[in-house]
């Protein structure tokens, strides 16, 4: 399976995602990039939560992305909904 990445462009978290499943192939591409845009708006720390946009809008490829950098068990199944509950319920853990 092959994904278009535009390499050009800060990555997203799910190209970040799928490329790092392949470091013989992509990591020097991910060291390129984040060189490149290094302290974009993109990856800058200390970011306001309220910026970051609630699971229900993130696209189910971010979702899984997420769920598997966290390595977070899904079911084999899951649907979007599942992972904005899995999302959330890790969350409200790491919060307590």
């Amino acid at each position: 399976m092959s994904r278009q990445i535009d390499w050009e462009q800060p990555l997203s978290d799910a190209d970040r995602a799928w490329a790092e499943q392949f470091p013989g192939m992509h990591a020097d591409r991910i060291a390129y990039n984040d060189q490149q845009f290094a302290g974009s708006a993109d990856t800058l720390e200390g970011d306001d939560a309220d910026d970051v946009k609630p699971y229900s809008q993130w696209a189910k490829d971010e979702l899984l992305a997420e769920v598997s950098k966290r390595e977070l068990a899904v079911p084999a199944k899951a649907n979007k909904a599942d992972l904005v509950a899995i999302l959330e319920a890790d969350d409200d853990a790491a919060e307590s």
